[in-house]
């Protein structure tokens, strides 16, 4: 992914993640949604950026920093009464986003590597994947919560040249890098249809899921497991090209099948009648805190029956 690669307009970033919060209201199981961004940044704070890290940020993340500098939005599910965190979507700020060496990541939050590592096969083809050596620049875009973290890489980068071709790629807490997007673009669009379930990138990995992350997705979208594995097994057959932006194809966006399970079936006409309070718009407030931060913050209706 070059400067020159996939772009999205400011607008659309914004109408694609309205569009998940939307999905995410009409789930009678889903509360406690919460938007949390900061002010857009200017042009001449990527500038700046730019010319501290020596790498040129892409036309695509350029215009989601000039619409909000970062998000985080985050969704409970309710439970016998009982309101349980589950999914967070985040990309951190141009501030936040910042350079990954060893020593910063196995100093701050991955343990003992050495344990960690002796658990995990290599990579077949170490030019293949982007390693902490002066040939890649590795930026953190989402810390994850501590099970990896989602960067930006810089490839076939030169010591006192600026880096340009880019693409996203997680980082398992082996310290094993795995592909997932050629730009951001197509990164921002998987973290919207996986909804920030927890863990969703390991669908990407040989280590594959969790037992507690596959059951929340048979619980919420047991149809995006199934589609997860055939990307998985069609990408096996691509040889990663960093020159190449579309070593995976671009997501299309259709939030509303991300909830659709093989056996789901329309709600009957008189249910929806029994229940009117369903087809509510959840109300919301926005706070605008003293350090410049809104956050929107959304709330499900006293009455609802969670069913």
């Amino acid at each position: 992914m070059s400067s020159s690669g996939a772009i999205c307009s400011v607008e659309t970033y914004e109408k694609e993640l309205l569009s998940v919060v939307k999905t995410l209201e009409k789930r009678s199981v889903v509360t406690d949604i919460s938007l949390l961004h900061n002010p857009p940044v200017s042009k001449f704070d990527i500038s700046a950026w730019e010319q501290s890290n020596l790498s040129i940020i892409p036309d695509d993340l350029r215009n989601f920093y000039l619409d909000k500098n970062g998000f985080t939005l985050k969704w409970n599910v309710k439970i016998n009464e009982t309101s349980i965190p589950v999914g967070e979507m985040k990309i951190n700020s141009l501030e936040l986003l910042k350079k990954l060496t060893l020593n910063v990541v196995s100093d701050q939050d991955f343990g003992n590597l050495s344990d960690m590592i002796g658990d995990c096969d290599g990579p077949k083809d170490i030019n293949e994947v982007p390693t902490f050596g002066e040939d890649s620049r590795i930026f953190e875009l989402d810390d994850c919560k501590g099970f990896g973290k989602v960067c930006i890489v810089y490839h076939n980068t030169k010591p006192g040249l600026p880096a340009v071709n880019c693409s996203i790629w997680f980082l398992d807490r082996g310290l094993r890098c795995h592909f997932l997007a050629g730009s951001f673009l197509n990164y921002y669009r998987m973290m919207l249809v996986h909804l920030g379930l927890p863990q969703w990138q390991y669908a990407f990995t040989d280590i594959g899921l969790s037992l507690s992350a596959k059951q929340w997705f048979s619980f919420l979208c047991p149809l995006r497991l199934d589609l997860d594995a055939k990307e998985v097994k069609k990408s096996k057959c691509l040889t990663y090209d960093s020159d190449q932006s579309h070593s995976r194809p671009l997501v299309q966006l259709d939030v509303s099948k991300v909830f659709k399970g093989k056996t789901e079936k329309k709600k009957p006409v008189a249910q929806v009648v029994a229940h009117p309070q369903v087809k509510k718009k959840l109300p919301f407030s926005t706070i605008k805190p003293s350090s410049g931060k809104s956050m929107t913050t959304y709330a499900q209706p006293s009455k609802l029956n969670i069913q």
